[in-house]
């Protein structure tokens, strides 16, 4: 059975010791409790809350490097595209098409209308 996957980001209390991986909108009981991201978000929940969405530093390191390696898989995969586009030439390697109607233009051709007798 497939699991549905579930974004997430990495939290961790203010002195960096406890790592927690929580949903993009999480949904905790609010307290005195307070989570950081790297990005500058904060959240103040419920301790025992958090405690289940908590991670070892080493799960942590690894999540980190995961996302690090989707990242790149996406920007390498941008860079193939664009230098394949490079390689093909002007027109993207696509097979240009002449409008007999038209001379080299993309303009419009308007055909007279024919008359009904």
């Amino acid at each position: 059975m497939l699991r549905e996957q579930v974004s997430r980001n990495l939290w961790t209390d203010p002195a960096r010791t406890r790592y927690f991986l929580l949903p993009d909108d999480p949904r905790l009981p609010p307290g005195e409790f307070v989570l950081r991201t790297v990005t500058g978000r904060e959240l103040r929940v419920e301790e025992g809350a958090a405690a289940a969405f908590e991670v070892s530093e080493a799960e942590a390191r690894e999540w980190v490097k995961a996302e690090f390696g989707e990242m790149l898989d996406g920007v390498r995969a941008g860079v193939e595209r664009f230098v394949e586009k490079l390689k093909q030439g002007p027109g993207g390697g696509a097979e240009e098409t002449v409008n007999p109607h038209t001379e080299e233009t993309d303009e419009p051709v308007v055909e007279p209308h024919e008359s009904r007798p």
